[in-house]
């Protein structure tokens, strides 16, 4: 005969079984629920925190360019504003000069202005030119004036004037109170004639016209439509005084006026 099977268990029997096993896995899963938490608490806590500022300095790799920190930004600054970190080059004449070291162009100085410069090392040999006016044709007035400054170093202050290696030079301003147009030439009849091609207008004031080495013997010389007018001394005339001595100090300033 087959063997009936065992009589299952009662109800009554298993129930406290799966109860425990219940209340096992609830208490499982509270634990568990409990270790999430703490972990985002931890978490949270860490989040929290100062962070540390990050490197300023990026890497080589990605070929951006080191990040300047507020210390390096003062330490700058401070350079910047030091005095005895630049020169001071004051520009006492009447024409703006371009500044050089070597052959780089390193700024102007506009007429009658003072500005530091910040070179590279010290001590330098400093440059400088005079930038020409032109006429309304582009014609460049008066004569190359440069010159250079040797062994400059940190927090000197130099000067340019219109004396340049011992020779002085003079900046003519017309001032033509007649009808008529005149046109200029400087020193005319002696080796440094300077034919300007450009005119002094009829009842105008105050128009500069570049500037010319000065001697003893220089003038100024206008052709007023055939008329002539002159000041200074000229070849082969026995008249004539030398302005020489009324050209300004420093800015070689002279001015001529030109009355009917």
């Amino acid at each position: 005969m087959e063997k009936k099977p065992d009589t299952p268990p009662k109800l009554h029997i298993i129930a406290p079984t799966i109860t425990a096993l219940i209340t096992m896995m609830i208490a499982l899963i509270g634990f568990g629920t409990a270790l999430l938490q703490a972990g985002r608490t931890a978490l949270a806590g860490q989040a929290a925190q100062p962070t540390q500022p990050p490197t300023q300095l990026t890497s080589a790799a990605t070929g951006a360019q080191p990040a300047i920190t507020p210390a390096q930004t003062s330490a700058i600054l401070a350079v910047a504003g030091n005095n005895s970190a630049s020169i001071s080059i004051t520009n006492k004449l009447l024409l703006a000069v371009n500044i050089y070291v070597g052959n780089t162009l390193q700024g102007v100085v506009n007429a009658s202005s003072t500005k530091a410069f910040i070179f590279e090392k010290y001590p330098v040999s400093v440059g400088w030119n005079v930038i020409k006016q032109t006429t309304v044709k582009g014609i460049p007035l008066g004569n190359d004036m440069a010159g250079t400054f040797d062994g400059v170093n940190v927090g000197d202050e130099i000067s340019i004037d219109n004396i340049v290696a011992d020779q002085p030079y003079f900046y003519p301003i017309l001032d033509n109170n007649t009808n008529t147009d005149c046109l200029v030439t400087i020193n005319k009849g002696w080796q440094g004639e300077f034919v300007t091609g450009a005119t002094v207008p009829a009842h105008t004031a105050n128009i500069g016209f570049g500037y010319y080495e000065l001697y003893t013997n220089s003038n100024v010389y206008l052709d007023c439509g055939g008329q002539i007018y002159w000041w200074g001394q000229q070849p082969d005339v026995t008249t004539g005084t030398s302005f020489f001595d009324q050209v300004t100090t420093d800015t070689g300033y002279i001015d001529f006026t030109l009355n009917p």
